[in-house]
């Protein structure tokens, strides 16, 4: 997951869904 300062982009979060569906 990509985590921009504290800034979570909903792309970031959906890629990171894609590429770990265990999280």
């Amino acid at each position: 997951m990509k985590i921009h300062g504290l800034r979570i982009e909903p792309g970031d979060i959906q890629a990171c869904l894609t590429a770990h569906p265990d999280i």
